[in-house]
């Protein structure tokens, strides 16, 4: 149970009501871990799939190839650089980077809902339960603009990740 004063009155709120309004899934701050940063990507450049090295600048993106990383100096005017400034280029075609990699995560249920088994009635258990996982995770990159109801396109990075994996844990 939470205390809250109201009026200069003291008054009892239930402890699932505190924990669910002020609770949320959005985090307040976004994770390194899922920004587009400087890394290897694989890029499709029409049926080909490429492995490429890309850093990322405020308005520019490079890319480098496995080809031009393999030189002993890296030559400057292979690199693929692709502008993405704030405001829309007249000749910007949109881009998609995925990486894969391997993804082990702590996470921890808050309420575990148990339905009635063999002599035993349903259970509802808000005990601490810490699991463990571990998988393999893409997460695809999409730069691209978006128009504003003032006409004007701004840049945009769309991020989506998906995992496949275990998870495992004790309550």
């Amino acid at each position: 149970m939470s205390v809250c004063l109201l009026r200069g009155k003291l008054i009892f709120i239930p402890g699932i009501i505190t924990i669910l309004g002020l609770s949320s899934c959005e985090t307040l701050k976004q994770s390194s871990k899922y920004q587009f940063n400087e890394g290897y990507y694989k890029i499709r450049n029409g049926k080909k799939v490429e492995k490429v090295y890309v850093l990322t600048g405020s308005d520019t993106i490079k890319e480098y190839s496995k080809s031009v990383l393999a030189q002993q100096k890296i030559d400057t005017s292979k690199v693929i650089s692709v502008a993405f400034p704030a405001q829309k280029p007249s000749q910007f075609v949109s881009r998609s980077f995925r990486q894969a990699t391997f993804d082990a995560d702590v996470l921890t249920v808050l309420f575990k809902y148990r339905p009635s088994a063999k002599g035993f009635p349903p259970q509802f258990n808000a005990s601490f339960n810490g699991a463990v996982f571990l998988g393999y995770r893409t997460d695809v990159y999409k730069l691209s603009y978006k128009e504003t109801p003032l006409r004007v396109f701004k840049r945009q990075v769309t991020h989506y990740g998906y995992s496949i994996g275990f998870f495992t844990g004790f309550g």
